[in-house]
C-alpha cells in the first residue's frame, strides 16, 4: 500500500482514502494532489535483533524524494533483563505444560489398565 505525507502538517502515513477525504471533489481516478507527496519504501537497515530495536521513524526528504526513515537503537540493560525474564518464564510454562501432558498420559494409561483389568475380572 502506497503511503503519502501531507506536506503542510507532516502527517504520515496518509493513504489514498485519507487524501480522498481531504479532496472529496477528486474523481474516480486517484491523482496525488500537490499538498501530498508519495513516500518511497526502503528496506530497514541491518541490525542485531538480540541487542537492538529497529522501528520506523518519520520520513525524510532526500534528493527531492520522500523516503521512509528508520531508527536503530541499542536495547537498554532493563530491556535486555526483561527479555531474559520473559524467556525464562516461557521455558518454565512450557516445562509445566509438558509435565501436565505427561501426567495426563500416565493417568490415562492407568485408567485404561484398571478398566481393562476390571472388565476381565
Amino acid at each position: 500500500m502506497t503511503a503519502y505525507i501531507k506536506l503542510s502538517t507532516g502527517e504520515y502515513p496518509r493513504h489514498e482514502g485519507d487524501i480522498r477525504l481531504d479532496h472529496p471533489d477528486m474523481g474516480n481516478e486517484f491523482t496525488c494532489p500537490s499538498t501530498y507527496q508519495r513516500v518511497d519504501y526502503i528496506q530497514p537497515p541491518e541490525f542485531n535483533d538480540a541487542l537492538q530495536y529497529c522501528y520506523e521513524a518519520p520520513p525524510v526528504l532526500v534528493d527531492d524524494a520522500w523516503i521512509m526513515g528508520w531508527v536503530v537503537r541499542n536495547k537498554t540493560t532493563a530491556e535486555l533483563a526483561e527479555e531474559e525474564r520473559l524467556k525464562a518464564l516461557i521455558i518454565e510454562m512450557e516445562a509445566a505444560r509438558l509435565l501436565r501432558n505427561e501426567s495426563q498420559n500416565i493417568s490415562d494409561a492407568i485408567d485404561a489398565t484398571l478398566t481393562t483389568d476390571i472388565v476381565h475380572i
